[in-house]
């Protein structure tokens, strides 16, 4: 899909949507009370978003420190299951 506007800027985004310019893909930690509201209505709901993959890099296991360990652990308990931004809205 091609347009006559184009941003990498979630709320300038979202701006342009509220203001009837077009179709956007924002999370809904941007978009969410619009929706909720129904200034904004979903659409493609059957269309597959694509999946962002983070990965925590260090040199070794072998001498990993407590540390790192506990950071690692904590983004993948954060980064897993429904984000916590969208727990308001089930």
């Amino acid at each position: 899909m091609r347009g006559a506007f184009r941003a990498d800027n979630g709320d300038l985004l979202r701006a342009a949507a509220l203001a009837g310019e077009g179709v956007i893909l924002e999370p809904t930690f941007i978009v969410g009370e619009d929706l909720v509201r129904g200034d904004l209505l979903p659409l493609l709901l059957e269309w597959p978003v694509p999946q962002a993959t983070a990965m925590a890099v260090y040199p070794t296991r072998r001498f990993l420190s407590a540390k790192v360990r506990t950071f690692v652990e904590f983004l993948q308990e954060a980064f897993t299951g429904q984000p916590a931004w969208d727990r308001w809205m089930t």
